[in-house]
């Protein structure tokens, strides 16, 4: 079912000179004679799902990500010029207002007269009354805005902005509630282009119509439209071209397809009312070669733009899939260093007292498994299986290997480097806690609404209480940001660490206590409340513990 997207994607696109660079760079070895001059091509993308202040949005992040991905692949933008800022990655990347504002100026200022710039806003919009009392203004809302205009994103400032910027023209796409024309609250789209020369401007709805989602899509409606146009599928002449022309009436065709089965009415609107017969992006059979040091991104790594940006820096691939033999195999997503708060702030609802606060640095790099150890692979290395006719416990291929104790664990990880040849062991509590966290700082890596658990969990609600007191199969609820599924809930993940209070201070690559009674295990349960599942909760039980709700995911090492 689809669903209101809110006053969900603003997309800023200052292009037009983005279309002939578009063009030429995906011609391949088609001749051409006499080619003019191409500028540079920039991209800023900002995607948010989780506000601080606002409600949660779905896909916009994902919408951001995805344009990214077809400005690369397909629009010949070099990957080093497409600049990402969303939710869920380092804080120096995180769509705050600063930061949006400080992106905007620096493209506006780094852009030249041939150059194109294209910034794509994917969030929440609004309108409200100006302080002057001149009426209703529009607001871009950043990550931590609130509903005082003054903490918003002006649209006039925008508008300022989108002047002063040299580029050659800019189109701005808005998929926005309420957008596209001047009935009624006026439209944000109409607002910010007046004034503005050589400005074209696509908007996905009118002012008295929403944006929606399309949840079997995983994008909004418009956005996904947009994307998959802009990738060759509105090129109806067939000349391996797209123009802004061609894109609106891909859009609006396909979109009037969706309106119908959904039985909603979602009209995209463009300024001025004859679109220009400008090339967006010329679409090629020759596929884009990504830089050696990326490599390719597998279909079922779901990572994010800062992890594919951080593995050109590292010279390594972004995930890797080891071969167990048999057909079994694991995946790992790579996760770059940075730097986080562990533990949780004295607000956090269900805090202990041992979740003190510290900053940690991680100075490197590693591969975390995509999901927690399933019985097939168990079986596949230690060829047995430790949770067969145990209470709360059931077989299947996929599910979590349960009643795995400390010291089997590591035996796992033993066994496997003797048998593959790479170096596995288990995440210190530093590592699990940071890519559970995948950027965030709430009590969950989704946020802090424990009503949106069912989403990324097994825990009570959608085990225990309904008859399915078990682990489940990995991988069926939604990752994090970073790649990662099953972060919460299934089944606790042992650590390397043993427990102990954290040390005072910041301290770099905290590695395991070599005094301790007990081990860390991370993450929560299928049989405990969704608080037990929170990012900061550190249980810890003996080495021997190997109870049903036991369970472990491992790291392979970089080399």
């Amino acid at each position: 079912m689809s669903v209101v997207r809110g006053l969900a994607i603003f997309a800023a696109v200052w292009t037009v000179g983005v279309f002939a660079l578009l063009a030429a760079s995906a011609r391949g070895a088609e001749p051409v004679s006499e080619p003019k001059p191409e500028g540079e091509r920039w991209a800023l993308l900002v995607g948010i799902n989780e506000y601080q202040a606002a409600g949660k949005l779905q896909f916009c992040r994902e919408d951001a990500q995805a344009l990214g991905k077809v400005l690369v692949e397909r629009g010949g933008f070099r990957p080093e010029r497409v600049a990402i800022l969303a939710d869920g990655g380092k804080p120096e990347d995180l769509p705050t207002r600063g930061n949006i504002r400080r992106s905007v100026d620096q493209f506006a200022k780094l852009a030249e007269p041939e150059d194109t710039v294209l910034v794509f806003f994917s969030g929440h919009g609004m309108m409200a009354e100006d302080e002057t009392g001149a009426g209703k203004k529009g607001y871009l809302m950043a990550v931590d805005s609130d509903r005082d205009p003054a903490n918003n994103i002006s649209i006039d400032w925008l508008k300022e902005r989108l002047g002063a910027c040299k580029a050659k023209t800019k189109l701005l796409v808005l998929d926005v509630c309420h957008a596209g024309s001047a009935k009624d609250v006026g439209g944000l789209a109409p607002s910010l282009a007046a004034g503005l020369a050589s400005v074209a401007v696509l908007a996905s709805c009118a002012a008295d119509e929403i944006s929606y989602v399309d949840e079997k899509e995983d994008h909004g409606v418009f956005a996904g439209r947009f994307i998959k146009g802009l990738a060759g599928e509105a090129d109806a002449d067939g000349d391996k071209a797209v123009s802004i022309a061609e894109l609106h009436a891909y859009i609006k065709t396909s979109m009037k397809d969706w309106c119908v089965a959904a039985r909603k009415t979602q009209t995209p609107v463009v300024f001025p009312e004859t679109p220009p017969d400008v090339t967006l992006a010329r679409v090629s059979g020759k596929p884009f070669v990504r830089p050696p040091a990326l490599g390719t991104v597998p279909e079922w790594a779901k990572v994010s733009s800062w992890q594919i940006q951080e593995v050109v820096k590292a010279g390594v691939p972004v995930a890797k899939e080891v071969n167990l033999g048999s057909g079994v195999t694991m995946r790992f997503v790579y996760i770059p260093p940075g730097t986080f708060m562990i533990g949780s702030p004295m607000s956090e609802e269900g805090r202990y007292k041992d979740e003190t606060q510290l900053r940690v640095t991680l100075t490197e790099g590693f591969y975390l498994g995509v999901t927690e150890v399933t019985q097939r692979q168990w079986r596949a290395v230690m060829g047995s299986e430790p949770w067969s006719g145990k209470p709360y416990a059931k077989s299947g291929d996929d599910y979590a290997a349960s009643c795995i104790s400390w010291d089997h664990a590591m035996a796992f990880c033993e066994a496997l480097t003797q048998k593959t040849g790479y170096t596995f062991r288990l995440p210190t509590e530093a590592e699990w806690e940071y890519a559970c966290r995948a950027g965030t700082t709430t009590a969950y890596c989704f946020g802090d609404d424990v009503t949106a658990a069912g989403d990324f969990a097994w825990y009570d609600a959608n085990t225990k209480d309904v008859g399915e007191e078990y682990a489940h199969a990995v991988g069926r609820k939604r990752p994090n940001a970073w790649g990662l599924y099953d972060m919460h809930g299934n089944v606790w993940e042992w650590c390397q660490d043993r427990y102990g209070a954290y040390p005072n201070g910041s301290v770099r690559d905290p590695r395991e206590l070599l005094e301790g009674e007990y081990m860390v295990h991370r993450g929560g349960c299928f049989f405990g409340p969704a608080s037990g599942c929170r990012s900061a909760l550190r249980p810890h039980s003996a080495v021997d513990s190997r109870g049903p709700f036991f369970g472990f995911r491992v790291v392979l090492g970089l080399k």
